[in-house]
Order: C-alpha cells, then structure tokens, then sequence
C-alpha cells in the first residue's frame, strides 16, 4: 500500500497513515525501518505530540543497530527540536560526536552547537567552532559559505560590543 501523508485529509486517514509506518517501523527489515520511524515522528510532531516524536527520533538515534545516516539525522532533528528547551550543554554534548572533521553531519551539527553557544551567551565558542568547522575539505561549498556568514555576523557583533565596552563611538 502506498502511504502519503501530505495527501491524507481527515484525522481518520492521518492515524491510519501514522499506525502504518509505525508497523512499517517494526516489520521492515532494510533502511525502509529507520525512514518509516522518522517519518511517524515528524506526524507525531505535526500532530502536536512532542513528547512522542522526541521518543521516536530519540528511538533512531539511540538505536545501534541503526545505520548512522539515519541515527545522525535524528540525532540532529531531536537536538532542533529541543532547542528552546533542554540545557544547551546537554544538546552539545549530543552533537559532539558528529562535530570532526570529514564527519557528513559536521557542517550541521557545528551550525546548531554554535547557536546554542549564542543563546548561551557564548559568541567566543560560536565562532571558534565555526572557525574550526569551516577548515573541513569535506564540508560542502555551500554549507562553508553560510557558516563563514554566521561567523562573520559573530565577530561582527563582537568588534561593536567591544568598541562599546571600552567608551568608543560607532559611526
């Protein structure tokens, strides 16, 4: 049976869709395993059951049996989604293994730790992971470009907040 939940239209055809890759998340025996349980918890998201789709990505992340594209990918999307809720040090204490060099999830992983270290009030360790993250071959050309402009926003800020500080005036 094909399952589309962006094309299911009532609460009925929602639930069906979600007890399907739910199944589907149990029974199959490939990859289609790990990308059925991340899609059942993006709907439990959608559905407004947090704490339900933080299991279900927490389920896949936690999960060694997992292949690691996918344990990276909820490892990544639960840290998103507890961002605003769960002590910074423990979310970058979760992306710590995905922050080295040659790491496929380092580009992402570097751009979320340096923004809880700015909601952290921390701009020194921002862009020093991010100084350090794009040195990194493997990251690719576009991913380099955006965090070179959260850096040069960070130090940016740094350079006025300084000049601030010690009495000068910004023109």
């Amino acid at each position: 049976a094909v399952i589309n939940r962006t094309t299911a239209t009532d609460d009925d055809e929602q639930r069906a869709a979600l007890e399907a890759f739910e199944k589907m998340g149990i029974d199959a025996k490939t990859g289609y395993k790990y990308l059925a349980k991340l899609q059942a918890a993006g709907m439990l998201f959608d559905d407004g059951k947090t704490t339900e789709g933080l299991a279900a990505l927490n389920a896949v992340a936690n999960d060694k049996a997992a292949p690691e594209q996918f344990r990276g990918v909820a490892t990544l999307s639960a840290v998103s989604f507890e961002f605003n809720t769960a002590p910074a040090e423990k979310l970058i204490a979760r992306l710590t293994p995905y922050l080295v060099t040659g790491n496929p999830f380092y580009g992402s992983a570097a751009e979320l730790a340096a923004a809880l270290y700015l909601k952290e009030n921390n701009p020194e360790s921002a862009a020093a992971l991010l100084r350090q993250a794009v040195t990194d071959p493997a990251l690719p050309q576009q991913m380099a470009e955006r965090l070179n402009g959260y850096l040069s926003m960070i130090d940016a800020t740094t350079s006025e907040n300084a000049s601030i500080e010690s009495g000068e005036t910004i023109k």
